[in-house]
């Protein structure tokens, strides 16, 4: 059965942001990551990366690009699921963590992982 964790509560940010990370070490090679943007002005990227060395020689797995604005009540949801995929799942000291890389204005938004 799958149990989601919560890899960046909801934040709202006007530059660019490295989140929180979470522990992937227990994590088998499938899971989805869930990204809900709730509002942003002026478009945005946010970015998925790993780590085992405290992201000192991260890699970027994935990256979602909005472009435009989202408005409140009408959230863009992007969800990427993983096999196999390299991302270092069940590697012990592995860490995921999403970032925001470019913003407009300003950018709310929240990120969680599906452990399978």
């Amino acid at each position: 059965m799958a149990t989601q964790a919560e890899l960046q509560a909801s934040v709202t940010k006007t530059g660019v942001f490295n989140g929180a990370s979470i522990d992937i070490s227990g994590y088998n090679t499938e899971n989805t990551l869930h990204i809900e943007v709730d509002v942003c002005t002026g478009g945005c990227q946010i970015s998925i990366e790993d780590s085992v060395n405290a992201f000192s020689a991260s890699i970027i797995r994935h990256v979602f690009v909005v472009k435009g604005n989202v408005v409140a009540g009408s959230p863009v949801k992007f969800s990427v699921s993983w096999r196999n995929s390299g991302v270092r799942f069940g590697t012990g000291s592995a860490v995921l963590r999403v970032n925001v890389d470019e913003v407009g204005t300003t950018v709310t938004y929240r990120a969680s992982a599906e452990k399978s």
